[in-house]
């Protein structure tokens, strides 16, 4: 039976990827090869999802004159797209491919008028009944309640579905009073939202922060009754099953092409694998290979 996901994500994207032979600061560079697609982490999740063989509704918001292009391109993509018109402008961000590099443009979208959340909840209401699991991800706009991923979370539990969060800050430790809810944010944000003195990046292994964010993980998980997979890019990831830590290897990837949208790749492949019954280990280190295909394709948040 094909299991049904819901992803809130909202935050709209339109994606465009520029891939560039040579690339030079401050002078004219001419791509070898550009893709316009929907993006964004709910669409990513969506996409990715679909390929993996579930039925994807993604519920947001949108408006604005790209609002038609973006529903057409979730279609195109194979999902539902589920929203509102929020009267805003649909966001656009850049991706530029260079010397096995992603460099990421981001464009911070818009704000939404009042009255935009009272229609997004009676959307959730009915979708979540008919939904085998929720995917919660990515920013959210300015102008919708801070405890609105919380009750989405409540709400979700209370009929109880699986409930995926890839959030930060303030909205994952309103979330996490939700018990029983599984947390997929990388390890920068995991850090940047329970150890505010830390750093740490995706280009360095950064082994102290990363053995206190090991702790704190342990700590948090057992607090909120949660379930934790934190991703550290190429680095091994760091895995809460809710009785003790695990570490888990990246599978080797022969050959990096666009890493937009790999962490949106493993949390698709854990909410899926958990729908399988299988452990959270398992279905971490399955979720792990999903993310290592995203790696290998130049559409962003794609594994084909």
């Amino acid at each position: 039976m094909q299991n049904k996901i819901l992803v809130v994500c909202l935050n709209p994207t339109l994606q465009r990827t520029l891939y560039f032979e040579d690339f030079k600061a401050g002078e004219v560079n001419r791509s070898k090869r550009s893709l316009l697609s929907v993006g964004g982490k709910g669409a990513d999740c969506a996409r990715i999802l679909t390929q993996l063989g579930a039925e994807a509704v993604l519920l947001s918001h949108q408006g604005g004159e790209e609002a038609e292009l973006h529903a057409n391109l979730c279609h195109e993509a194979g999902f539902t797209l589920c929203s509102v018109d929020a009267q805003v402008p649909v966001r656009c961000c850049t991706t530029v491919l260079h010397d096995g590099m992603a460099t990421e443009l981001v464009e911070e979208g818009t704000a939404v008028p009042s009255g935009t959340e009272e229609g997004l909840r009676k959307l959730f209401g009915q979708r979540i009944a008919e939904s085998d699991a929720l995917i919660i991800t990515g920013s959210r706009c300015a102008g919708y309640s801070d405890f609105l991923y919380r009750d989405f979370c409540r709400e979700a539990r209370d009929l109880g579905k699986t409930v995926v969060l890839d959030v930060r800050g303030e909205d994952l430790r309103r979330c996490l009073e939700v018990e029983g809810l599984v947390v997929k944010p990388n390890l920068s944000e995991f850090v940047s939202t329970f150890l505010p003195d830390c750093t740490v990046t995706e280009g360095h292994e950064g082994s102290r922060t990363v053995e206190l964010a090991k702790q704190k993980m342990v700590e948090v998980g057992r607090m909120a009754k949660a379930r934790i997979l934190l991703t550290h890019g190429r680095w091994p990831a760091l895995c809460f099953d809710g009785e003790q830590p695990y570490t888990l290897q990246v599978p080797p990837v022969d050959r990096v092409v666009n890493t937009i949208g790999c962490g949106d790749g493993v949390c698709s492949g854990l909410c899926l694998a958990l729908l399988g019954g299988v452990s959270f280990p398992d279905a971490c280190a399955s979720a792990l290979s999903v993310g290592s295909k995203v790696a290998q394709t130049f559409a962003p948040g794609s594994i084909i």
